[in-house]
């Protein structure tokens, strides 16, 4: 029996010290500290508004870029995430550069590009080999686009340049 006794005057002895340290270090409850830090953030706009809603830029910067599509977004996202290194850096550089300005048809030429395999669009990109006479009579123009674009990062290299391709 002595062994009960022993366990409740340990446990009021644990209870009588945390006690005692509240009363010197008294902590204000998780949910209230919470409390007073929320108040409520004033946002002049949100990042879902349109280009429309945006005011006028100050002196001297340019106004916003127009939003992207959907289908603008698909094509930067698979651009960019094509599973080997070389490729994303190439393609994504390239889309990020151009998508924006293109239009509907070369849209179309792109996404039909990006729907072929890695290893094969890889070969023409890289001028390994010329893409086959169906790929280029569908997606001609956005190929010379993206060799001019590789092209242009090389010669940059060869000079010495920073970024290139």
């Amino acid at each position: 029996m002595t062994l009960p006794i022993a366990a409740g005057r340990r446990a009021a002895a644990a209870a009588a010290a945390a006690a005692v340290a509240a009363a010197r270090h008294p902590r204000p409850r998780p949910t209230a500290r919470l409390a007073s830090l929320w108040r409520p953030i004033p946002v002049a706009h949100s990042p879902l508004s349109t280009a429309a809603t945006f005011p006028p830029p100050p002196d001297g910067r340019r106004p916003p870029p127009p939003p992207l599509t959907v289908q603008q977004r698909r094509i930067l996202y698979r651009a960019s995430q094509r599973g080997w290194l070389e490729l994303d850096v190439l393609l994504g550089k390239w889309a990020a550069a151009t998508v924006p300005a293109l239009g509907a048809a070369a849209l179309a030429e792109t996404e039909a590009l990006l729907d072929r395999e890695t290893p094969e669009l890889f070969r023409w990109v890289a001028g390994q080999e010329a893409p086959p006479p169906d790929v280029a009579a569908r997606c001609g123009r956005v190929m010379a686009s993206i060799r001019a674009f590789v092209e242009a990062g090389e010669a940059r290299a060869a000079r010495g340049g920073v970024g290139a391709a």
